[in-house]
């Protein structure tokens, strides 16, 4: 959510993977349970790509929109309600929600730079770090 758009046209480069394993960790504790993925691009780095396919073979649903069409949410009565138009299957659809996980996009802290200069470690033009070290932080919190 909000990655790659006017201010932050940058991939923070976790977000899908993030959304993913905790989707696939619902499907884990709650196979029965419907879960959606919505999503503008999935952007799965190095090996990770193994949690989208993972992720297919457990049920979870991805439904691609198009940038110029962005999934809406109302509430009613029953509760969620979130309008997606799946270009695929050229419809709108209205899937009811219990609960709306958002995987927003990341800044960097400020005072990165400092510290990166500090400890010599290069940035990116997005002012992270490489995408070694994002792997590595991602492998500690499995």
């Amino acid at each position: 959510m909000g990655s790659r758009e006017y201010d932050h046209l940058y991939c923070s480069r976790v977000c899908c993977t993030g959304g993913i394993k905790n989707a696939l960790r619902l499907k884990d504790k709650h196979p029965e349970v419907d879960v959606y993925i919505l999503y503008r691009d999935v952007r799965t780095y190095r090996t990770k790509e193994k949690y989208y396919r993972e992720g297919r073979d457990k049920g979870i649903i991805f439904v691609r929109y198009d940038e110029d069409r962005k999934p809406e949410v109302r509430s009613d009565r029953n509760g969620l309600i979130v309008k997606v138009r799946d270009p695929i299957l050229e419809r709108d659809l209205d899937l009811a929600a219990d609960l709306l996980v958002l995987s927003s996009y990341m800044i960097p802290s400020e005072g990165t730079e400092d510290l990166a200069m500090m400890l010599k470690v290069p940035l990116n033009t997005d002012g992270f770090k490489s995408t070694q070290l994002l792997v590595m932080v991602d492998a500690a919190l499995d």
